[in-house]
């Protein structure tokens, strides 16, 4: 009897058996989430205090927004649309007391972007425009949303940096962040993966006079918790801390200090 079919074909399952299996996805990744739908709340706190010729000013301001965003594959990547259901903001300061402040004040609306694995590669709309806004508030919303990923597989204790550019009120703001894979962790009953951040920023303005620059310089830390089964941040918390100085026209420069803290939560 001729064994050679027999034989070749014990050959052809030991090699099929000993090809390395797939790679699986990399879990920190952006991909068309399921269900493509999401609802977001942003919550964000910021004390600002100042050194005027009277004497030191602090004023404060709060604002919180509602986000039904919307998931579609495009290209290769995944467009976001938001649209704002809810929003709410007002600011103290001690000359006013304490006002609301409209959407239409605070610049804030719907937005519409575009991610790639690692995070936003488009902004087709922030969710707050126009530089003269009155709202108290150092980054955009969505910043917080969806926070950047690492280009590569990472492993618990694994580092990655990345930097971050928005436009601020009359100014840019630009992040240097360094995230670190913390550990993996379950909340209700879904695995999530826990990333801690820190970062050096700058807050560059155009000076009132149009000469020279000025700046605020600080840093930031936080942490955001991955769904692995969404493939979205769940909860992120960032809190700020700059500080320097700043000409508001005829008083001259002034010293300033800031600080804010910024919590999202997708509500699943």
């Amino acid at each position: 009897m001729n064994r050679l079919p027999a034989l070749a074909l014990a050959a052809l399952l030991i090699t099929a058996f000993a090809l390395p299996a797939p790679s699986p996805p990399q879990q920190l990744a952006y991909r068309l989430p399921s269900p493509p739908t999401a609802t977001y709340h942003v919550v964000d706190t910021t004390r600002v205090t100042m050194t005027m010729p009277m004497g030191p000013m602090e004023a404060s301001g709060n604002s919180s927004f509602t986000f039904a965003v919307t998931f579609a594959a495009e290209r290769d990547g995944v467009r976001a649309a938001g649209e704002l259901t809810e929003f709410a903001a007002q600011g103290n300061e001690p000359m006013s007391g304490t006002t609301s402040i409209s959407r239409g004040q605070a610049g804030a609306g719907d937005f519409d972007l575009l991610l790639g694995p690692q995070g936003v590669e488009e902004v087709v709309a922030g969710a707050i425009r126009g530089a003269d806004s009155d709202l108290p508030m150092w980054s955009d919303p969505t910043e917080g949303m969806f926070p950047r990923l690492p280009a590569d597989e990472v492993q618990p204790g694994d580092t990655w940096m990345d930097t971050v550019t928005h436009d601020v009120a009359e100014g840019t703001r630009v992040a240097v962040y360094t995230y670190t894979l913390a550990d993996e962790t379950v909340v209700d009953g879904r695995p999530r993966l826990r990333v801690t951040f820190s970062a050096d920023v700058r807050l560059l303005f155009e000076p009132a006079g149009g000469a020279g620059d000025e700046q605020l310089t600080g840093t930031e830390t936080g942490f955001f918790l991955w769904d692995i089964g969404r493939g979205l941040a769940a909860v992120a918390e960032v809190s700020r801390s700059y500080e320097g100085s700043i000409d508001l026209g005829g008083a001259g420069p002034m010293s300033m200090k800031t600080t804010a803290v910024t919590r999202v939560t997708l509500a699943m």
